[in-house]
Formats: structure tokens, C-alpha cells, sequence
């Protein structure tokens, strides 16, 4: 938390990614309801309850198999695909860890929380293996070699993302537009 306290600018970029992935989220509900036309309510109360973005996009595309013609099945499966890639980029963003880089004030630098986690442990069972038969004690833990999937990101790189959200929300919506009406 640090970290982005210390890059306010680009901790407020995260934050707006959030914001527009909840737009997405909230078309993609809206989505579902217009390819279900008459079971519209049910959908939207069934979609709603569902936590998680990969049941979510499963519900939407078992409901698609069912209800769209060939030409339009194959092009919600293409924007399917954009919004689960689009989709795990901004999940990196959101359940990172960040840190500061050392020779950059002007960016952050993303761990993965896996990663971390596993070095983590590793690191408090080495220390109490050693600490074995002298009692408790602090753990005194340094890492000195980088993390592998540590990623510097600079403002640009944030921007990047927002504009691959704001190019997929106009994608969601050219495609609901093409949907039947009844």
C-alpha cells in the first residue's frame, strides 16, 4: 500500500481501471439479458449473483450457443476472447503486488502475489528450521534476488489498458446492437 500511496498518479490509473472494468461488468449483464429477450429479469437476477468473471462469461456464452444464429455466435466468440484477454490484464492490475522501483520515480513495479507468497513461505519455513531449539525470535527475512514476474509499469503502460477497456466497451456495445429485438 505504500508503494501507492508513494505513486499517487498512477495509483489513481488502477483505480480507474477498476471503475471502467465495472462498466464492462455491468454491460456484459445488460448483454446477457438482450440475448435472452423474454427471460431478460431472470438473467440479469441469475448474472448478478455470479462472482466470478470466468462463470459469469461461461453463463453468457452457454446462453449465446443457445440463442444465436451461426454469424452471431461466431462473433460474440471473437468478443469473448477480447474480453477474457482484456479481462486478465486488468486482474494482473488488481491483485498485483506493487512496489517502488529503486531508479524510477516515475513508475511502479508489479509482483505477482503467487509468486510472492511462495517465497514467502519458503522463506518463514527456512528461518523456523533454523530457529529450531532456540526459541522464538523474529524472522529476519531478505530477498535479494528479484522476482521473475516482476513488470516495471509507467503511466503509459496504464493508459495502454484503459484504452483497451474503453475500445472493448464500444466493441460490447456494437455487438448488443446487432442483436434481435422482440
Amino acid at each position: 500500500m505504500d508503494a501507492l500511496k508513494a505513486r499517487p498518479k498512477l495509483a489513481a490509473h488502477i483505480g480507474t481501471i477498476a471503475a471502467m472494468w465495472s462498466q464492462i461488468e455491468l454491460q456484459l449483464g445488460i448483454l446477457l439479458a438482450l440475448i435472452l429477450q423474454a427471460d431478460a429479469q431472470i438473467a440479469t437476477a441469475m448474472y448478478m449473483r455470479l462472482k466470478s468473471e470466468t462463470v459469469r462469461l461461461a453463463a453468457i456464452e452457454a446462453v449465446a450457443e443457445e440463442k444465436l444464429t451461426d454469424d452471431l455466435l461466431d462473433e460474440y466468440n471473437t468478443l469473448g476472447e477480447k474480453i477474457r484477454k482484456t479481462g486478465s490484464q486488468r486482474d494482473t492490475i488488481m491483485h498485483g503486488l506493487w512496489a517502488i522501483p529503486d531508479d524510477n520515480p516515475e513508475s511502479l513495479v508489479l509482483i505477482d502475489p503467487r509468486e510472492f507468497v511462495t517465497w514467502a513461505s519458503r522463506a518463514i519455513g527456512a528461518h523456523a528450521k533454523r530457529s529450531e531449539g532456540r526459541g522464538a525470535g523474529r524472522a529476519d527475512i531478505h530477498r535479494t534476488a528479484p522476482f521473475e514476474s516482476a513488470r516495471e509499469y509507467k503511466e503509459s503502460d496504464f493508459i495502454d489498458i484503459q484504452s483497451r477497456i474503453s475500445e472493448l466497451l464500444k466493441d460490447i456495445y456494437k455487438f448488443s446492437a446487432k442483436l434481435p429485438r422482440t
